[in-house]
């Protein structure tokens, strides 16, 4: 999931940055966490996010809006983003401006970052929308692990989200990037849980394949103003 073109190695460097301190989080280990995302956003900025949603994830909560009503409305939001996504852009639109962002916002109207996405099929992405459902699903399981585990939900709900958004509209592939940490941890952790462990593998043994034929789609596909899909490390090393 993390086979960068050169055009984004400095988000992927900022996101590497990022999956050390996530585990720095798990342990409660927040300065160090904190230092880590600070010297990633040093590369990309865009990972202060993680930032600011870590600092959401500790904030106490019930244990039942946690474990049930939360990814309830995570999932539905997930279906509404996908049946009513122009509705969405109109909101995220306006957010934008709001907090004075007008710069982004003025991303909905460019022709040069507002292309359409064609990712084929789609099952790639079926299945990668599908997988963080199910991660969220098991919601339960994972803060009682860990109550900081609470932040892989998040980061998934958001990764599910602009993967849908990215399946139409080119510039949320960005967004999806930020929060690819959610499904790779995620896919880590789901190995720790004991309940249904066998059921657990199945689902990540089919995501693994269709990631794996989705990626031939995502990283071979034809090249656009935006930018060249083609141009991944290990070929442009040895094309260029």
């Amino acid at each position: 999931m993390l086979y960068f073109s050169f055009s984004t190695m400095r988000q992927a460097v900022s996101i590497s940055f990022c999956l050390l301190a996530l585990f720095y989080f798990f342990e409660k280990r927040y300065l160090i966490f904190f230092v880590l995302i600070i010297i990633g956003s040093t590369f990309h900025q865009s990972i202060l996010l993680i930032l600011i949603l870590g600092f959401f994830a500790i904030i106490p909560l019930n244990i039942y809006i946690k474990t049930h009503l939360i990814p309830i409305l995570f999932i539905c939001f997930i279906f509404f983003t996908y049946i009513s996504m122009n509705v969405l852009f109109v909101f995220i639109e306006q957010f934008l401006i709001l907090i004075n962002l007008s710069e982004y916002a003025n991303y909905f109207h460019s022709s040069t970052h507002f292309q359409v996405n064609d990712f084929g099929s789609g099952y790639g992405v079926f299945a990668k929308v599908l997988f963080s459902i199910y991660i969220i699903l098991n919601t339960k399981q994972f803060v009682k692990l860990n109550p900081n585990y609470w932040l892989i939900i998040i980061l998934n709900f958001i990764y599910a989200v602009g993967t849908v958004l990215a399946n139409n509209i080119i510039i949320f592939d960005r967004m999806v990037a930020i929060f690819v940490n959610g499904p790779i941890i995620g896919a880590f952790l789901l190995f720790q849980l004991q309940k249904n462990k066998n059921i657990h593998r199945f689902v990540l043994l089919i995501f693994v394949i269709f990631l794996t034929l989705s990626f031939n789609k995502e990283g071979m596909s034809i090249e656009t103003s935006f930018g060249n899909p083609k141009l991944n490390p290990y070929k442009t090393i040895i094309g260029e």
